[in-house]
């Protein structure tokens, strides 16, 4: 297995963490009894059949994973665009610092969207995978028509030293005036669709492990975001989407999605942290 960076990340307890789940997911399968009615930590109805295929194609995947990256230092593993990023060593979930991605600018009001993205070789085709990390969040002050985001991206197709995010998936924690949302989106051209909006309870300068995990089959996409809570829970319903785009493109990359605001008027501020980020790629 390739890893890459690991300095003082717990690569052993990553990987150890994915065993132990496939592990329990294989048995919750192999256990399935179809005259039973299950709930259980997936929040698996076994009385749908849709619902146990899912988990055949999602086990499928899990098993297959590799660990190709993990943690946020150097920053020339990442580049950006349309925003600016930093180590801060004051707030960071382990030490020494975490990835910081803040406005451009300090001194405008401005409204900025800006993606941070892997740039490491074996990161740039990864069709089916999962992202991992610690997430802080300080997105507060909005009004009306306004909001800040942050959270993943991937499926991006741009290449290294042009960074955008015109193309790609990205699932975020959003916040318009005092609500707080779970949002997903595919971006086509630059244009951002709307798959999934949620209600989230996910609160400001708290840091919560969340991951992001999609695969595809028989031409759909399906995506799965999860916050740690002891286990790993559902924030949202399993999201699919018929349209399945960029499947299979030379280039697809992976990292942070963000929507920045500032306002030294209003108090409006959108911060954002990320801290021990894992990179997984199903083969």
């Amino acid at each position: 297995m390739e890893v890459i960076n690991l300095g003082k990340y717990d690569i052993e307890g990553a990987i150890r963490s994915w065993e132990i789940e496939v592990e329990e997911h294989e048995k919750l399968l192999e256990e399935y009894d179809n005259s039973v009615t299950k709930f259980n930590k997936w929040n698996i109805d076994f009385r749908i059949e849709e619902a146990i295929k899912r988990e055949e194609t999602y086990h499928r995947i899990l098993k297959n994973m590799k660990l190709l990256h993990m943690g946020n230092n150097p920053l020339t593993d990442w580049e950006l665009y349309g925003v600016s990023y930093d180590l801060d060593t004051s707030i960071y979930k382990s030490a020494p610092s975490s990835l910081y991605i803040v406005p451009s600018k300090l001194t405008d009001t401005r409204v900025e969207e800006g993606t941070v993205l892997c740039k490491l070789t074996n990161t740039l085709q990864i069709n089916q995978g999962r992202l991992v990390s610690w997430c802080r969040f300080d997105h507060r002050g909005y009004g009306t028509g306004v909001g800040g985001a942050g959270g993943f991206m991937f499926r991006n197709t741009s290449s290294v030293g042009n960074p955008n995010f015109d193309n790609g998936y990205a699932v975020v924690r959003y916040v318009r005036e005092t609500t707080v949302y779970i949002k997903a989106y595919r971006i086509e051209n630059a244009s951002k669709h709307e798959i999934k909006s949620v209600s989230s309870s996910l609160g400001n300068t708290t840091w919560y492990k969340l991951r992001v995990t999609w695969w595809e089959d028989q031409g759909i996409l399906f995506i799965r975001f999860e916050k740690l809570n002891g286990s790993w829970a559902k924030l949202l319903d399993d999201i699919t989407d018929t349209e399945n785009a960029f499947s299979g493109q030379s280039t697809l990359r992976v990292g942070f999605y963000v929507r920045v605001w500032w306002s030294p008027t209003a108090g409006s501020r959108s911060y954002n942290w990320f801290d021990d980020t894992e990179i997984w790629k199903a083969s």
